[in-house]
């Protein structure tokens, strides 16, 4: 487990059985991105408000495969998910609208 109510993905098939499942906010991000870093302490404070989701990781340079099939170019790419289906994307370390629709998911 990472900070906060984060599961960090490890495999393709740990990454398909969450995602199909549950509703999930995924985080894409590398360590060496500086706007991955400085937005990972509002992900991890936005997992603990809505403990009902699912909050996810992904280190593009250590699953890249999940991160090319998820068509992810950019970090910190956000990607959320309903029953397996994509409803959003914000690409970027976009604050405010990692906020916003985390909010209108869960409430």
């Amino acid at each position: 487990m990472s900070p906060g109510n984060i599961i960090e993905i490890v495999s393709d098939s740990q990454f398909v059985s969450i995602v199909e499942n549950e509703t999930c906010v995924v985080k894409f991000y590398a360590d060496w991105c500086p706007p991955c870093r400085a937005i990972s302490p509002e992900f991890s404070r936005l997992s603990l408000e809505y403990p009902e989701g699912k909050f996810l990781t992904v280190d593009v340079d250590h699953m890249q495969s999940v991160s090319r099939k998820n068509s992810v170019n950019a970090m910190p790419t956000f990607v959320i998910f309903k029953n397996g289906k994509e409803t959003a994307r914000i690409t970027g370390a976009d604050i405010r609208a990692l906020q916003n629709h985390v909010r209108e998911l869960f409430t």
